[in-house]
């Protein structure tokens, strides 16, 4: 029965992998001799191939912007674009499975005729092999535009053999792959104020970690992206935090040392909305617990300080586990396509017992996309 069971599970997982739509990449065609008089058929050859594509198949294409910066991450440059290496490397990289590229060389033959050879070639990254490698000829004259779109022909023709077209597509036999990554953060975390705090002490006072001011906290969190949608996310985080404070005696208003270990873990969802090629705003909601030590210090010498049964007291030292929801907002910046720098935002509610509590923290940290 096991062997069944796994059989259906190999057998549905294959048919997923078939129903999805295939990410090609098509890389601009290169003067690769870089005579400037012939610049602008990189430009034509490179959009007639894409807009003959996407009339006869259906594929998905990441944002231009985006693979170029992936290209200067692994010192990719766009002169060897129409090399076999730059496109391997760079198609795996950004995770594509088919890529189309090549460039042209302008020679001039004898009685002065010019004319453009054209090479393209064609991978197929999940096999990791080629499967189309031709060379066009055509002169350079009036006939130039209808030569790029025969080129286009004859590419649309080759890709045939890996992309759908789009009556398969029409069927319903292949889906959009929901893009997907992962991220880990390290921020900072401040909180230099209070809200409605209990710092005065009492015997029958009651103090928590958010009482404290000047709180520094440090925050590892995992966050991952693509769950319906590319922008909605879940995170898991902990979090380390202190704290050197001083309250102050009821009786006459003394000050008392006090300081605050806490840990904690915090886990929801997240949302993350472009805001141009790289920038980004994100909202997040969730909760979790936090562990918090409390140690005072008392050094009155003329208020003595006891504890229910009458003992004095020269330190005091108690730990309290409080659950808490939490809300967050955080505007991020791209360095690049692996490197984030974050700054914002994180509010608190915690629920003790009888009573609740605040905390607002600002934060500034990094993230590394995974």
């Amino acid at each position: 029965m096991k062997q069944i069971s796994w059989l259906v599970a190999l057998l549905f997982t294959a048919n997923l992998q078939a129903n999805t739509l295939k990410k090609v990449l098509v890389l601009d065609f290169k003067n690769i001799l870089k005579k400037q008089e012939f610049n602008y058929l990189e430009g034509s050859i490179t959009d007639a191939v894409r807009n003959s594509l996407k009339e006869k198949f259906v594929f998905q294409e990441m944002e231009r912007v985006q693979w170029l910066e992936a290209a200067k991450d692994i010192y990719v440059v766009e002169d060897d674009f129409y090399t076999y290496s730059a496109a391997m490397n760079l198609g795996l990289a950004t995770r594509h499975d088919v890529v189309i590229f090549g460039g042209f060389l302008v020679d001039t033959l004898k009685g002065g005729v010019q004319q453009m050879r054209t090479r393209v070639r064609i991978l197929d990254l999940g096999k990791k092999k080629q499967i189309a490698d031709f060379e066009m000829q055509n002169p350079i004259d009036n006939t130039i535009f209808n030569a790029v779109d025969k080129i286009a022909e004859r590419i649309v023709k080759e890709a045939a053999a890996v992309l759908p077209s789009k009556e398969d597509a029409a069927a319903g036999r292949f889906k959009v792959e929901i893009p997907s990554f992962n991220q880990l953060s390290l921020r900072g975390q401040v909180a230099p104020l209070t809200i409605n705090a209990s710092r005065v002490i009492a015997p029958a006072s009651q103090h928590a970690g958010s009482d404290f001011k000047n709180t520094l906290g440090v925050v590892l969190d995992f966050q991952h992206f693509g769950i319906f949608k590319e922008q909605l996310g879940v995170f898991a985080a902990g979090v380390v935090r202190s704290a050197n404070d001083e309250f102050s005696y009821k009786l006459d208003s003394s000050a008392v040392p006090v300081s605050l270990q806490s840990f904690g873990g915090q886990a929801g969802f997240a949302w993350r909305q472009k805001l141009g090629n790289r920038f980004y705003l994100q909202p997040l909601l969730g909760g979790g617990a936090q562990y918090d030590i409390l140690k005072f210090t008392y050094k009155n010498q003329t208020i003595a300080v006891t504890n229910s049964t009458g003992q004095v007291m020269n330190a005091n030292e108690y730990s309290l586990l409080t659950p808490f929801a939490m809300a967050g907002l955080r505007f991020g910046y791209a360095v690049n396509s692996w490197l984030m720098v974050e700054t914002g935002a994180q509010y608190n509610f915690l629920l003790y017992q009888g009573t609740q509590g605040h905390s607002l923290f600002a934060e500034l940290g990094v993230g590394f996309k995974l």
